[in-house]
């Protein structure tokens, strides 16, 4: 459960901002009451009224998008004074943050001093009750001032640690990431009051309504339903917003001592003078429109192409095998293994290994094992050398031999520490069997790495043609910056989408953004022609909170055990994506199935879990690939 003077902090803090929602009741001097509709965001930070708190005042900060509904009165006391009510729903949120530094352990092994930020994320929405006081200053500028009441409800939390620095520390559960708490209640309340000041200036808009743009600054004093006096808190915040209002926004009170005596002018026209009104023009035969567009997340189209970074943590855990295997009738070392010259196997390392796939890994296996010799000097290998039955018996010492000369030349392992020996029966696997005097040499490999691209979303692109005599044919002609990158005809079927890639050119990789551009040019069967054009802007994405951050593990075993599998298990959350791949001769679906009973008995009923067979089998045909991507 929330923590009371976290409640406090973070439910507050967000009602504070909410309840100082400006919504713009900005006003003219109107005749009559006047309705509008409002929107905008407020920033700023809440500080306990008892001067204590977990994190500092200065760490937390709280953000407020907000909407509501504004009704204006008519002047009260004289020229350009009078009186305004909104009632607003906000989305609020508070972040508060610290560090500290605490003794961890790393994935060799050992203890580090790791630094830890702990953080603190809170979300609700509240509902707003307001009076503004304006007064008119000149034609457009205003001045207003009041005060407010509220209450919120559907408070959430979510209380997060997450180690920064150094990258190879971990928490208890093996992760750099972990919660603390989170969690969702209906059951708390926050009242909320304060006072406000706000300067707007009033621009006429369409049909005679107004567009009230302002800013505002607000200090709140806010008090738990459920809490003592003493846990109350003080906001502070600083916003912008707009308001649209609705009706005669340009009309004014004029006094009955300035109308006019005189009478109006009348008006006197003749039957026979009585103007014609010009015939209305013949509608078009043939129109058309483009819609040049992006997809957002939600599935809705906008005129914005959002160039999103997105992280991912790459994480290889993969069984080393213990054997080298060979082609048939040969003792030569099969090319599939990657054999390096000696200034290659001096900068080879593990990290190395980032971002390779299970069969290019299977061939790392004798650089692997001559690092871990070089760097073990007291480890002992022993390789022995087997043949297939219709193989000539100098097969088995040849081929034993060829993995010690590698070893030996390329890692300048000296040949006393491998025993070079043959297999005894001679029916067995083309293959040289690796074992090793310490563990550490043939133990499995674990390698992480965080890869960062630029992720675009979905475009596409969609004509519309209203042709009286039958659309002849149409093109659309795509540019990049005025250069012509992709045509679409009325025969490749229609509307289409199109290649973000291709579209977005260096843009993706950090370069400038583009300016797109499409044009449809329509032939109706008249041989009339129109053109349409429409354009899509380019923008980055904010990192930080809009960073996407994935974790993508992969698990490269050579023996499957139930227990391995609820090993794997246990590091996956709900709401992930597993895939187990395997040659369709292996326990595939046993496997899954095993995998699918551990997550039920974890209580993770939203993993996705799907098996693949794999055509040709992976590097050892033994092998099962299990990967995992989620959220991290």
């Amino acid at each position: 459960m929330i923590q009371p003077l976290r409640q406090i902090v973070l439910t507050a803090s967000l009602f504070g901002l909410l309840l100082l929602v400006p919504a713009s009741a900005q006003v003219r001097r109107l005749p009559g009451a006047v309705m509008g509709l409002g929107a905008g965001y407020d920033h700023g930070i809440l500080i306990p009224a008892n001067g204590t708190q977990e994190y500092d005042p200065y760490s937390n900060y709280t953000q407020t998008p907000w909407a509501g509904f504004t009704m204006i009165f008519p002047k009260l006391f004289g020229e350009g004074l009078g009186l305004s009510t909104s009632m607003n729903y906000a989305q609020y949120n508070l972040h508060a943050t610290s560090t500290q530094s605490r003794t961890l352990q790393t994935t060799g092994g050992g203890t580090a001093t790791a630094t830890v930020e702990h953080r603190y994320d809170f979300f609700s929405q509240a509902a707003q009750w307001d009076f503004m006081f304006y007064a008119q200053m000149g034609k457009v500028a205003r001045f207003e001032i009041g005060p407010w009441g509220g209450i919120g409800f559907f408070p959430e939390w979510n209380e997060t640690e997450t180690i920064t620095q150094p990258s190879d520390a971990r928490f208890s559960n093996g992760e750099t990431n972990q919660t603390i708490d989170a969690g969702r209640t209906t059951r708390e309340g926050v009242g909320t009051f304060g006072m406000a000041i706000r300067a707007s200036f009033e621009i006429p808009f369409l049909f005679g309504s107004a567009l009230l743009p302002s800013i505002n600054a607000r200090v709140a004093g806010v008090m738990p339903t459920d809490q003592k006096a003493a846990d109350a808190a003080i906001s502070g915040t600083i916003g912008a917003g707009f308001t649209l209002l609705f009706g005669n926004t340009q009309g004014e009170v004029v006094p009955s001592e300035f109308v006019s005596s005189e009478p109006e002018p009348v008006s006197v026209s003749r039957p026979d003078t009585t103007p014609v009104a010009p015939p209305a023009p013949p509608k078009p035969s043939l129109t058309a429109t483009l819609d040049f567009y992006s997809q957002t997340a939600a599935g809705r189209r906008s005129d914005t192409l959002w160039l999103q970074p997105e992280r991912t943590l790459h994480q290889l855990e993969s069984a080393l095998p213990d054997a080298v295997r060979f082609d048939p009738n040969s003792a030569s070392l099969p090319n599939r293994y990657r054999r390096l010259d000696r200034a290659a196997a001096a900068a080879f390392t593990l990290d190395s290994l980032s971002g390779v796939d299970a069969a290019e890994f299977a061939g790392q296996t004798l650089n692997i094992v001559g690092f871990r010799m070089a760097a073990s000097p007291s480890a002992r290998l022993t390789v022995t050398g087997g043949k297939q039955r219709s193989e000539p018996a100098w097969f088995s010492r040849a081929r034993a031999e060829a993995v010690r000369e590698y070893l030996t030349t390329v890692w300048g392992i000296p040949p006393a520490r491998i025993t070079v020996a043959a297999a005894k029966s001679g029916g067995g696997e083309a293959a040289v069997k690796l074992a090793a005097t310490s563990p550490e040499i043939l133990q499995p490999v674990n390698v992480e790495w965080i890869e960062q691209e630029t992720v675009a979303g979905a475009v596409g692109i969609e004509p519309k043609i209203a042709a009286e005599h039958g659309v002849k044919g149409w093109r659309v002609t795509v540019m990049r910056n005025g250069k012509e990158i992709a045509t679409l005809r009325d025969t490749d079927g229609g509307t289409g989408g199109l290649d973000a890639g291709l579209l977005l050119g260096d843009a993706a990789a950090g370069g400038a953004m583009p300016r797109l551009q499409a044009e449809l040019v329509v032939e109706d069967s008249a041989g009339a022609t129109t053109i349409a054009r429409d354009a899509l802007t380019v923008a980055s994405g904010t990192v930080g909170e809009a960073l996407a951050q994935r974790l993508f593990r992969r698990h490269i075993l050579l023996a499957v055990s139930a227990t391995e599998l609820e090993r794997i298990a246990a590091q996956v959350r709900d709401s992930a994506t597993v895939t187990v791949a395997a040659t369709p001769g292996s326990s595939l679906q046993s496997i899954r199935d095993t995998l699918a009973e551990s997550f039920r008995k974890q209580g993770k009923r939203q993993v996705a879990l799907q098996a693949v067979a794999v055509e040709p089998p992976l590097a050892d045909p033994a092998a099962v690939e299990i990967t995992i991507s989620q959220r991290y």
